[in-house]
């Protein structure tokens, strides 16, 4: 399943429900972050983008495991390392 910004999810065409549920003014694109089955991305420490941030981290400072200088890092900017919740998506797919 492919996590998406809502802007990027904009440009997905023929949204499953649009097709089935749509009055006659509806989108056939993804409505992304305003539809109500869209989900937000849960970014945990057991993400994969968190354990590759934490890495790229620890090799930057030469931190070694269990990189807590590095996790620490990366926790206190999480802006900095992409790790926003700024992702989603349909839910109509189920979890990713």
């Amino acid at each position: 399943m492919t996590m998406l910004k809502p802007s990027e999810a904009a440009t997905q065409w023929l949204c499953p429900l649009a097709r089935t549920f749509a009055d006659k003014e509806a989108l056939a694109v993804c409505r992304g972050d305003s539809c109500a089955v869209w989900r937000w991305e849960k970014i945990t420490t057991a993400h994969p983008a968190w354990r590759d941030a934490v890495r790229a981290e620890a090799e930057r400072i030469g931190d070694k495991v269990p990189y807590a200088k590095a996790a620490k890092i990366v926790a206190d900017d999480l802006s900095r390392f992409g790790l926003t919740v700024e992702r989603g998506f349909c839910g109509m797919g189920g979890e990713p």
